[in-house]
């Protein structure tokens, strides 16, 4: 070149004679497109045939003109089978709402298209892809060529359903998790307020249940809550949700008419069923469980609050004794509070010295006389006086 750079050239020379002498023309031309171009296109060659995405190029009414081997791989199809024919088998499962024909339609409208659909492989079976569709134009703006461009996503499918599942569902009982029990347990509250009835929740406690663990080991823990799970949802109607929402404690979730009779009737049920003999690791264990009941909208609508207050009514089952069930009301709520203050206000008493020591003097009753003292820690609280004992 002029300025002393190289450039790539075809030349071309032809030789003939003339009067005096041989004569060559040579014609010179600049290749450097046609190189750009060549290298561009051996790397798209090369792209296309290892990239691990299936690539199809079809004509303009979508017929098959090229495939990559990636695409055979994946289909199980070989290039003959496709090419020529129209694509049918990127969207051909029963269950989608759009045949192939409907799509075509639908894609006239618009130049890219990208999404999750099924595909069918050689064999018939299905699989999850990533399938996009591009236009791609000529020099005179029309539709020359569409590619398709998909891949195959059952791996990923497989670990979004586990993922799902994880966050859904308890790994032990295959029961629904408290996160999920939530989510269904609204839409539930919802439907009894269209329907003017009362969902009910039962908040179970295992009695006794550490007892397993530590004589049997954790192993038979696990068995045993695995049977009260099978033993609670056989005990259940279709409708009724049923969830473990960590160590021994388990909810149930129905929809009944009204307070009363059938509440009583479902705990009573679910006692009855658990308090069977479990055979476990060649040992016969028996439980009884503690049952707190709330009830929407009464106890409240929101159901962390019923959750809540489920669970301050099992504990009071469980001051009256092992086996029973108690339903929520407010002034459980309030003496829960009570007990909260209580235990927040000591650790503070410890912190500011409030505690006093009184000495209580033991007397002999025959002799009357002075025989030895009892100290006795009492608190001194700030604002209420001397605190009872018993509180």
């Amino acid at each position: 070149h002029a300025d002393g750079h190289e450039i790539p050239c075809e030349v071309r020379l032809i030789s003939f004679p003339s009067s005096n002498n041989k004569l060559v023309r040579a014609s010179i031309t600049d290749i450097s497109e046609r190189i750009k171009s060549s290298s561009r296109q051996r790397l798209i060659a090369k792209v296309f045939e290892n990239t691990s995405e299936g690539v199809v190029i079809t004509d303009a009414e979508h017929k098959v003109v090229e495939v990559n081997e990636a695409c055979c791989e994946i289909t199980g199809y070989a290039a003959p089978d496709i090419i020529g024919r129209l694509p049918i088998w990127l969207l051909n499962y029963a269950n989608e709402q759009l045949s192939f024909e409907e799509f075509l339609i639908f894609f006239a409208n618009t130049s890219r298209w990208q999404g999750e659909v099924f595909g069918e492989k050689k064999d018939g079976s299905y699989f999850p892809q990533l399938l996009s569709i591009s236009a791609v134009t000529d020099n005179s703006g029309y539709i020359s060529n569409y590619l398709y461009q998909f891949s195959d996503i059952s791996d990923f499918k497989v670990k979004e359903e586990r993922l799902a599942y994880l966050a859904n569902y308890d790994h032990l009982t295959g029961l629904f998790n408290r996160t999920a029990l939530i989510e269904h347990m609204m839409r539930m509250i919802e439907e009894a307020k269209r329907d003017t009835k009362i969902v009910s929740l039962y908040f179970i406690d295992l009695d006794g249940f550490k007892r397993v663990n530590d004589s049997l080991g954790h192993d038979a823990g696990d068995t045993l809550l695995c049977e009260v799970a099978s033993r609670i949802k056989s005990t259940l109607r279709a409708s009724d949700l049923v969830a473990r929402l960590g160590g021994d404690e388990f909810a149930v979730v129905a929809k009944h008419a009204e307070i009363g009779e059938k509440q009583c009737q479902l705990a009573q049920k679910l006692m009855d069923s658990l308090s069977v003999p479990y055979r476990i690791a060649s040992s016969e264990i028996y439980l009884t469980l503690s049952i707190g009941i709330s009830n929407s909208p009464q106890d409240g609508s929101d159901c962390k609050l019923l959750l809540k207050n489920a669970d301050i009514a099992m504990y009071e089952a469980k001051k009256t004794g092992q086996g029973g069930y108690h339903f929520f009301t407010k002034e459980m709520n309030t003496a829960a509070l009570d007990r909260m203050n209580v235990e927040i206000g000591l650790r503070k008493a410890l912190e500011n010295n409030e505690f006093v020591l009184h000495y209580q003097p033991q007397i002999d009753l025959s002799s009357g006389a002075l025989v030895g003292f009892e100290a006795l820690v009492r608190w001194q609280h700030p604002e209420k006086g001397l605190v009872a004992p018993g509180d």
